[in-house]
């Protein structure tokens, strides 16, 4: 017993000296390799949990030179790490960095595979959520790159985005990376413009999550990282940031931005109607959500109201023009709907309001300018196209000629069109009668208009009242 006192006395003098003498000079002693054999004997009771110690030790200083940019130091001091124990993964990984910073491509895949070699073969390297697992899966990333290797790189950034549990500005950058430089997308602007937008992004969360760490207690950090991350589509990262605004201070644009952020439709609607109650005057971009809201239920009676609501404050913008035109539209208010749709510069809907005002010639030059744009239901376009056709002289006589041979044996007998709107949604339908006649429906089949033609060939156009309205020659 006495002698392993004395032994373990001998032991502790020795690593002060050792600590020194390495921290000193950063050289491997004789006295240093007499320690290390010394401690692999377990006749003294010396074991690898021991030279861990040292391991760990020379592995954080390691660590800290590598993100001061030292890599020379960081070196050394890995490899004295590596030297007392070698069955660190976090060592070989710090040294596979190094690697990689020097350019050395085959050794850090050699390090990287040495921390396979310490795994379990059925240990999930990725699944595991630690901050070494992370590491490694952005070594990986990091060797693939530089081995120009970027369908391997995207693949493990989608795992680690997948299964991380908190939010890593460096995967971002990396993907940016991805983006920037792969090699059939090289050439490729908007591939180099999204890689520029990810990795600047993540760079302006650097720089606020160092103003976060000097004023911890300033809402407006917490926000400004939210509608980033919002930006990197980072949406459970950026709740929480949001909630640590609103816990510091209750305001309504953070309210608004939870609500952006906040799948649950009521408890959506709850935050919207709480930054207004907040503030009630001015808050036209609230008020602009809400509607928004109501809009996509198809409540267009009170989104119409919002909407109106948003331009008073706020001024009338293009999109809330063309929103606040379909719902009028939707309220088959055709004067009004036009009248908005022209400011918003909405060529279908203008043609669709003109189309249901049964101005079927101004309409159909509309259809040509957009037969074709990808931003419209083609076939909704061509159906209206030829519904505006058939009340032109040139098809009028063909449709009457059709509808006759068809209703041969009633002139009660009629052709129905569907109207639709360029969203493809039927706003009502027209009935044409083998005896010339046309009526027009809403969708709820109430008349709107009539359709005549003469003796003379001219179409002339009734009100559902029987007021006379136009005539086309």
């Amino acid at each position: 017993m006495k002698r392993k006192i004395l032994i373990l006395i001998i032991l502790a003098l020795s690593i002060n000296c050792i600590s020194y003498a390495i921290d000193s000079n950063i050289q491997i002693s004789d006295k240093d390799k007499q320690l290390y054999k010394l401690r692999q004997n377990k006749e003294y009771g010396i074991y690898a949990g021991d030279m861990s110690l040292y391991n760990a030790d020379y592995t954080d200083k390691a660590d800290t030179f590598l993100k001061q940019g030292n890599i020379e130091k960081a070196n050394k001091y890995i490899d004295l790490a590596l030297y007392y124990y070698d069955s660190n993964l976090l060592s070989y990984v710090i040294k596979a960095e190094i690697e990689l910073q020097k350019n050395n491509i085959d050794s850090a895949k050699a390090y990287s595979d040495k921390i396979l070699d310490i795994m379990s073969s059925d240990w999930d390297k990725y699944n595991f959520r630690s901050n070494l697992s992370i590491r490694i899966a952005k070594l990986d990333v990091k060797i693939a790159m530089a081995e120009k290797d970027y369908n391997k790189a995207s693949d493990i950034i989608d795992e680690i985005k997948e299964i991380w549990t908190k939010y890593d500005n460096e995967v971002i950058k990396l993907e940016g990376e991805c983006l920037k430089y792969s090699g059939e997308k090289v050439n490729n602007n908007e591939s180099i413009k999204a890689g520029d937008f990810l990795i600047n992004t993540a760079n302006m969360i650097d720089k606020i999550n160092l103003d976060i760490k000097k004023k911890p207690n300033n809402s407006e950090n917490y926000y400004q990282k939210a509608l980033l991350l919002q930006d990197l589509e980072e949406n459970k990262f950026a709740l929480a940031n949001i909630d640590k605004a609103l816990e510091l201070s209750k305001q309504s644009k953070y309210l608004l931005l939870k609500s952006q952020l906040t799948e649950n439709k009521q408890a959506k609607l709850d935050l919207i109607n709480e930054a207004i109650k907040l503030n009630p005057v001015n808050n036209f971009d609230v008020y602009g959500a809400r509607a928004n809201y109501y809009y996509e239920e198809g409540n267009y009676a009170l989104a119409l109201e919002d909407y109106l609501k948003a331009i008073k404050y706020g001024g009338i913008t293009e999109d809330y023009a063309e929103q606040i035109g379909w719902c009028y539209y939707d309220n088959e208010d055709f004067e009004q709907s036009l009248k908005y749709f022209v400011i918003s510069n909405s060529i279908g809907g203008q043609a669709d309001s003109l189309l249901n005002l049964g101005k079927y010639k101004e309409a159909l030059e509309l259809y040509k300018q957009i037969i074709g744009n990808p931003n419209y239901n083609q076939d909704v376009v061509k159906s209206n196209m030829d519904i505006n056709k058939d009340f032109t002289m040139k098809n009028f006589l063909i449709l009457t000629l059709i509808g006759l041979l068809i209703t041969s044996c009633s002139v009660l007998a009629y052709e129905k069109h569907y109207i639709k709107n360029s969203k493809g949604q039927t706003t009502g339908y027209t009935k044409t009668y083998s005896n010339g006649k046309t009526v027009q429906y809403n969708k709820k089949g109430q008349v709107e208009y009539t359709y005549k033609k003469d003796s003379t060939g001219k179409i002339t156009k009734y009100s559902k009242t029987g007021k006379k309205l136009e005539t086309y020659k």
